[in-house]
């Protein structure tokens, strides 16, 4: 079984809008998502997020859902390596310092991220 890949990063949106058959069944307006090549110009398409009209939660969303993408990787690597150093420092030391509840979330975390 494959297992696909997504598009590499980094994404940005747009808040242009975008012409599609809901968009105009609906009288929406939206936000498309898309991979940005290495002058950080969008090549591709990833998806459109609809809003009516008025309403920001939709840039917001495309927004963040950007931001968390763009940041993943270097996130978890940054994770990853606090919990090494907490790991060396020991089970005593890193309970006396408060970082033994925080070492097992960060694990936890790490798991989580390697699922999908």
């Amino acid at each position: 079984m494959t297992t696909a890949k997504h598009t590499p990063t980094p994404w940005g949106y747009d808040g242009d809008g975008f012409d599609s058959v809901a968009a105009q069944d609906f009288g929406t307006d939206g936000y498309t998502i898309f991979p940005l090549d290495e002058e950080g110009m969008a090549c591709g398409h990833i998806c459109e997020m609809s809003e009516v009209e008025g309403d920001d939660e939709a840039e917001a969303n495309a927004a963040f859902i950007v931001k968390a993408v763009n940041n993943h990787d270097s996130l978890l690597e940054a994770l990853k390596a606090l919990c090494a150093a907490v790991s060396r420092v020991g089970g005593v030391q890193a309970e006396q310092l408060g970082l033994a509840q925080p070492y097992l979330d960060g694990c936890a975390a790490i798991e989580k991220a390697k699922e999908q």
